[in-house]
């Protein structure tokens, strides 16, 4: 299967896990509830053990069984993807996600070389053929067209996921590869510029506790309506974006009270995350209040 079918694949709405932790334990029971909730729901895709899971302070053992967990809650029903830091022991960890059943790997770049990521490909393809690859372009890597052109010579690169929020970059290095890839937009407070731009996936934090939001959001977005989907966006992902950088250490946090306030499985977080204040919280449960009310007018809109 070549890279456009790869990529093919990945359209639409992405979902994610989270890391629910106990007494600082993972909890996989919550973790299988929480993936299985958006796969319920409808998501396109699902990846686990990105930034926003606290990857960094997973151990390899709980990535291996976060993806197990998640692959179980998926039963074959959507793309899984593993996100990947892309150093020295991402071939042989791709190996082990491919025997695990993941669909394909999320890579984070490790280093600002072109080179070294174009190697590191080349030896996750050679140790598992079957995943297809996806680049968050994210520092410290910052590709230009060129660089780009050198990375898709290896057959297995699906998909790029904009990590630099860079509308301009964003559109020459899409339009230097029209066809060649899925392109996929990280931030949901960006999906009206980057979604003119073309982009053909999104990945947004209300998938993990509200995707009836998220799809309605793109489902506007594919109309052309977006008056509509200015409101949708104003009611909800523009002020819980803002409130998520308010302040550092909290971005996941806050997901996290969004979810909880979603009757969704969460847990709690790992340092160096911290909790939020009580005014911080009140925020959140009004945020999602603002959602379901958002929500209710726009189905009645559909009426």
């Amino acid at each position: 299967m070549d890279a456009r079918s790869l990529g093919s694949e990945l359209h639409g709405l992405w979902g994610f896990v989270l890391s629910p932790f106990q007494a600082g334990d993972l909890d996989l029971v919550s973790l299988e509830q929480a993936a299985a909730f958006q796969v319920d729901a409808g998501v396109d895709a699902l990846c686990c053990c990105g930034a926003i899971a606290q990857a960094p302070q997973l151990e390899r053992a709980e990535r291996e069984a976060t993806l197990d967990a998640t692959v179980r809650a998926a039963r074959g029903r959507v793309p899984v993807l593993l996100a990947l830091a892309a150093d020295a022991d991402a071939p042989d960890l791709a190996a082990r996600a491919q025997q695990l059943g993941a669909y394909g790997l999320l890579l984070l770049p490790t280093s600002e070389r072109v080179g070294e990521m174009a190697s590191t490909l080349d030896e996750i393809r050679a140790r598992a053929p079957e995943l297809a690859l996806v680049l968050y372009h994210r520092p410290p890597l910052l590709l230009e067209p060129g660089e780009l052109a050198r990375l898709c010579e290896c057959p297995a690169l699906a998909g790029v996921k904009d990590g630099h929020r860079d509308a301009r970059r964003y559109r020459r290095l899409r339009g230097a590869l029209r066809g060649r890839l899925t392109w996929i937009v990280a931030y949901e407070d960006l999906m009206l510029p980057f979604g003119a731009i073309g982009a053909e996936a999104f990945a947004p934090v209300s998938a993990s506790y509200a995707p009836e939001y998220a799809r309605a959001c793109l489902g506007l977005l594919a109309a052309g309506d977006l008056p509509r989907l200015r409101r949708l966006l104003e009611a909800h992902a523009y002020p819980l974006t803002d409130l998520r950088f308010s302040r550092p250490h909290i971005d996941i946090s806050v997901v996290k009270a969004a979810q909880r306030a979603c009757g969704v499985p969460a847990g709690s977080e790992r340092p160096p995350q911290q909790p939020l204040s009580a005014s911080e919280e009140d925020e959140v449960a009004q945020l999602v209040e603002d959602l379901r009310s958002a929500l209710a007018e726009y189905a009645g809109s559909l009426a």
